[in-house]
C-alpha cells in the first residue's frame, strides 16, 4: 500500500475508510503502470496518490460523458456546454503525475493505456 488510509485523510482526503480501499487499489495499479513500478520519494509518491484518489473520486461523482450537447425541437435550441468529463479528469491527473516523475528521472513514455496529449 503506497499510502494508508489515515495518512490519506491527514493530507485531507474525503473518502469513508469503507471506500478507500478500492480507490487504493486502482490508483497504485495506474501509479505503478505510469511509473514503471519506480517511485520517486515518499512525499511525491503521495503527491501522486492523492492526485490520482482525487481525481478517480471526482470522476466517479461526474454525470455520465455522453449526452447531448445540442437540442432542436420546432425551432427552440438549446446548446449545453460540457468542459470537463470524467475521463479528461483522469488524463489531466496522470498528465501531472508524469510531469511529477519525469522530474524524479522516471520515465512514463512507455506507460500503458495512457494517452499523451498533443
Amino acid at each position: 500500500m503506497l499510502l494508508n488510509y489515515d495518512r490519506y485523510v491527514q493530507l485531507g482526503g474525503t473518502l469513508t475508510a469503507t471506500e478507500y480501499p478500492t480507490y487504493e487499489i486502482i490508483c497504485e495499479t495506474t501509479l505503478k503502470t505510469l511509473s514503471g513500478g519506480k517511485f520517486p520519494g515518499t512525499e511525491k509518491t503521495e503527491m501522486c496518490m492523492m492526485l490520482l484518489l482525487n481525481a478517480y473520486q471526482k470522476a466517479d461523482n461526474m454525470p455520465p460523458e455522453s449526452r447531448a450537447t445540442s437540442v432542436s425541437n420546432d425551432g427552440v435550441s438549446v446548446s449545453y456546454s460540457v468542459t470537463e468529463t470524467p475521463s479528461g479528469v483522469i488524463i489531466e491527473a496522470t498528465d501531472r503525475i508524469k510531469i511529477i516523475l519525469a522530474s524524479e528521472g522516471i520515465n512514463t513514455s512507455s506507460a500503458l493505456g495512457v494517452r499523451h496529449r498533443v
